[in-house]
């Protein structure tokens, strides 16, 4: 019992925290082709991090090799780690205040994430005192040994 009623506390600490003034998160409903999103954190006036997300409601990496990247500015560009087929299946949901989260039960999409904290986006760094302006991902779908933008439309920030 008070193991379910712990368990219980943390989803909804969890939960709470993504309607939080810290960060800002663009919609990422999924879509049948993949649909893209940030969420962007700060803490007193510096981004602490930014995570991009994929989001598909059907199977449309099926074979392809691709990859997330961000992009800013005029000329910078980050690529993620490079994956192949679609991304893992997770939960995907709302939470009371209509923000996008993971945790819990839901619709069954893929999502991918990839985080500037962890790395993910190499040259990319955080912390940082503001967003580049703009600031995007992109999906990039490689064709013939090329990278070239992937279906989803990009997401911006700023």
């Amino acid at each position: 019992m008070k193991r379910g009623v712990l368990a219980l506390a943390v989803i909804v600490f969890a939960l709470a925290g993504c309607g939080s003034s810290h960060g800002i998160s663009l919609a990422c409903d999924p879509q049948p082709q993949g649909a893209l999103c940030l969420k962007i954190f700060r803490d007193k006036g510096k981004v602490t991090d930014i995570v991009a997300y994929f989001s598909a409601s059907e199977s449309p990496l099926t074979g392809k090799t691709w990859r997330l990247a961000l992009a800013w500015g005029k000329s910078g560009i980050s690529p993620g780690r490079t994956r192949h087929g679609n991304p893992p299946q997770e939960t995907f949901c709302k939470d009371s205040h209509g923000n996008t989260v993971t945790t819990g039960s839901g619709c069954h999409d893929t999502l991918a994430s990839e985080f500037a904290s962890f790395g993910d986006f190499p040259g990319f760094r955080v912390p940082l005192a503001s967003i580049p302006e703009p600031l995007c991902v992109q999906e990039q779908v490689q064709q013939n040994g090329k990278w070239i933008a992937g279906p989803a439309k990009p997401a911006c920030a700023g």
